[in-house]
């Protein structure tokens, strides 16, 4: 998704998704990738079940291989009101 979306190939997502396996600290789920420019998305996480904490963060590719911007991570609590 996004207005760079064509640039993001199945190979792309594929190293996206394998970033996220790697890290214990986000869920494994990945719920959209958004393409923000060429060769960099915002990808917005899925909450694990039996919890409330949303993850977020960006990842660019550089020298053909996907990086995610450490200081762009961004971990939140939901609250859910009736």
């Amino acid at each position: 998704m996004g207005p760079y979306a064509p640039s993001i190939s199945a190979d792309d997502i594929g190293q996206i998704h394998k970033l996220v396996a790697v890290r214990s600290d986000m869920p494994k789920r990945i719920l959209s990738i958004h393409a923000t420019q060429k060769d960099c998305v915002y990808v917005k996480m899925t909450r694990p079940i039996g919890t409330a904490v949303e993850v977020s963060f960006t990842a660019c590719k550089r020298r053909g291989k996907w990086h995610i911007n450490e200081r762009s991570v961004e971990k939140w609590r939901s609250i859910v009101t009736a």
